[in-house]
């Protein structure tokens, strides 16, 4: 919440009491809040992103076409290392998503994490691996991050509420 909104409230809508619950409620969320979920999410998006490349069966050409590479034996070693990363980067998707688990509850951990995993994979694939990005995607995106906000909005409402 932008710190106008924040004021207004604190100052307009609330009462003393009130207004020191309220205060709480707003220092709990925030960047702080959301650390976990984001790198969860982006890590899950980086292994999504190596384990494609160390399993694709054009990643010879790519690695021609990148690096000038021709052998079949540094091809082999590079599918072996990005396939490592791969499994790095997963782990410490689990990792994060559990600290975020146990800091902020399932929904938002979930939202966050699987949303930004879900587009930052499709960036990287349509920039780095060319692949096509419908505009039935497209649709679909906007659709999932309509329901998001919709959903944080909500929550975020009935908390102040409450108070």
């Amino acid at each position: 919440m932008g710190t106008f909104s924040h004021l207004f409230l604190r100052r307009h809508l609330m009462k003393d009491k009130k207004a020191e619950e309220y205060e709480g409620l707003v220092q709990k969320g925030g960047i702080k809040q959301l650390f976990y979920p984001l790198l969860s999410g982006t890590f899950g998006s980086l292994a999504s992103m190596f384990g494609k490349l160390a399993l694709d069966d054009a990643f010879g050409d790519r690695a021609y076409h990148w690096f000038g590479v021709e052998n079949q034996g540094i091809v082999i070693i590079a599918r072996i290392v990005l396939f490592a990363f791969m499994i790095i980067f997963n782990g410490m998707m689990m990792n994060f998503f559990i600290v975020s688990l146990k800091r902020n509850g399932a929904t938002l951990t979930a939202v966050i994490s699987f949303a930004l995993n879900f587009f930052l994979t499709a960036f990287n694939s349509f920039f780095f691996l060319n692949e096509h990005i419908s505009l039935r995607w497209i649709i679909g995106s906007l659709a999932i991050i309509s329901g998001i906000f919709l959903i944080s909005r909500s929550k975020r409402i009935e908390k102040a509420e409450k108070l």
